[in-house]
């Protein structure tokens, strides 16, 4: 399925907890680029449903 054209789907909302310095310094970053995060992560999810993947390597424990 592909998810470019969300007019007619049915939403649901997903709810997170992240470190407060970090969505913080996140949103920043968005607004730099134009975005908020919700838009930021209906693009990330989009793209990893139409792609089958993420859009970038999985870290490893001791990566992160």
């Amino acid at each position: 399925m592909d998810y470019k054209d969300q007019t007619s789907m049915q939403k649901t909302q997903l709810s997170i907890s992240v470190d407060e310095d970090l969505a913080k310094d996140v949103q920043e970053k968005l607004e730099m680029l134009g975005l908020d995060q919700s838009d930021f992560l209906i693009g990330l999810l989009t793209n990893i449903a139409n792609n089958k993947k993420l859009p970038f390597s999985k870290l490893t424990n001791e990566e992160e």
